[in-house]
């Protein structure tokens, strides 16, 4: 989300005016099928880096910026969840792109290249969504909850701190 607002940023502002800002959101649904959901206002992935950006372990043509090894939603949805689906709207394109990842079916069917479900949208829509559900272990509470707001807050502080990313965890917005 970050190396993704900071590489269209100007274009970001251009549609949306120059108060823009990155806004991350993380949230969580309890009940039967708990959920995480990690959403975010970015340019989105687009045609030119779905395929590198939804394989893992895949690092970035571009490696000058947070984004280096090409693991991070990846691994993280995967060790978070047993299934999760990324949804993503590049800025300036035509179609959004979806991806489910079903770890136990992948294994089981041994499957090597998943497929990207497209539909038409708005060029001006953008953004990514990932939703996580079941889960490898329960949705966050308490200090737990408070020690992964804290550890948020610490790794991206200077992000957070310029006032050009707001990023909320359960509902609450964080600060540096």
């Amino acid at each position: 989300s970050i190396q993704s607002y900071f590489m269209n940023r100007d274009a970001l502002r251009k549609i949306h005016g120059p108060s823009y800002r990155l806004q991350i959101d993380i949230s969580f649904s309890q009940g039967s099928n708990p959920m995480i959901v990690v959403e975010d206002n970015a340019a989105g992935i687009s045609e030119s880096d779905a395929v590198r950006a939804f394989t893992p372990a895949a690092p970035p043509t571009d490696k000058t910026g947070i984004s280096q090894f090409g693991i991070g939603m990846k691994s993280s949805a995967t060790w978070y969840s047993h299934h999760y689906v990324i949804s993503s709207s590049a800025l300036g394109e035509d179609i959004s792109r979806t991806v489910t990842f079903d770890i136990q079916r992948i294994i089981t069917e041994e499957i090597e290249d998943l497929f990207i479900e497209t539909q038409p949208k708005d060029p001006n829509t953008h953004g990514t969504r990932i939703v996580m559900s079941k889960l490898h272990q329960g949705i966050p509470t308490g200090g737990t909850l408070g020690k992964i707001r804290s550890y948020l807050a610490s790794i991206y502080r200077e992000f957070i701190k310029s006032g050009e990313i707001v990023m909320t965890v359960g509902d609450e917005k964080l600060t540096h």
